[in-house]
């Protein structure tokens, strides 16, 4: 089947360019249309904690968005004196990473009710970069993650945020780009060889 069709492809090789080009530019212009058609976003749920707490910083302390967002989760209140000790020291010890120009959490915010959980055993700490656009921070968020996500003194950590989205997304795309890669170098000669024969012919 597939021999037949190489064959066929051949044979008309003119008609197949002349079809493929056609369709290219009508691709394009339909392009055109679609385009501006198409929203940015829409990621996040607008009635998710995340996104109310995200709102509580910028109309309370004129904050613009962070790189990184991290739940810092107790075994008690997060008003537990030893869960204060450890969020403060955890918070300060980010605060002194390179990358980081402020910090901001549930607990240097005066105890803010948005930056805390339901259950009030979680509270919120919020990780800034100098970057204009957050979500480029990608090393800051590589290494926040590689020394503070999981386990701090009695806390328990979980780093998110737009920049530890875009590290994730942008390190998945480059594995699955390798892969293709060597998939296509491995096809390619035995393609090539088989194209020059049959033009040759």
């Amino acid at each position: 089947m597939f021999e037949r069709l190489g064959h066929t492809l051949v044979r008309r090789r003119r008609a197949v360019l002349a079809l493929f080009t056609i369709i290219l530019i009508a691709g394009g212009v339909s392009s055109s249309f679609l385009i501006p058609r198409l929203d940015n976003g829409g990621y996040n749920d607008p009635h998710s904690d995340s996104v109310k707490a995200a709102s509580y910083l910028s109309s309370t302390f004129h904050v613009k968005d962070p790189a990184l967002a991290l739940i810092v989760q107790s075994t008690n209140s997060v008003s537990d004196p030893t869960t204060v000790a450890d969020a403060g020291a955890l918070e300060k010890s980010i605060s002194q990473e390179v990358g980081v120009v402020k910090t901001l959490s549930f607990w240097s915010a005066g105890g803010a009710p948005a930056l805390k959980s339901t259950d009030g055993k979680a509270g919120y700490l919020f990780v800034y970069s100098a970057a204009s656009d957050p979500s480029t921070s990608k090393d800051l968020a590589k290494l926040i993650q590689s020394k503070f996500d999981g386990t701090y003194k009695s806390l328990r950590v979980y780093v998110g945020g737009p920049a530890v989205i875009n590290q994730a997304i942008g390190s998945k795309i480059s594995k699955d780009l390798a892969v293709a890669e060597s998939m296509r170098e491995m096809a390619m000669p035995s393609q090539m060889t088989w194209i020059d024969l049959h033009l040759h012919l």
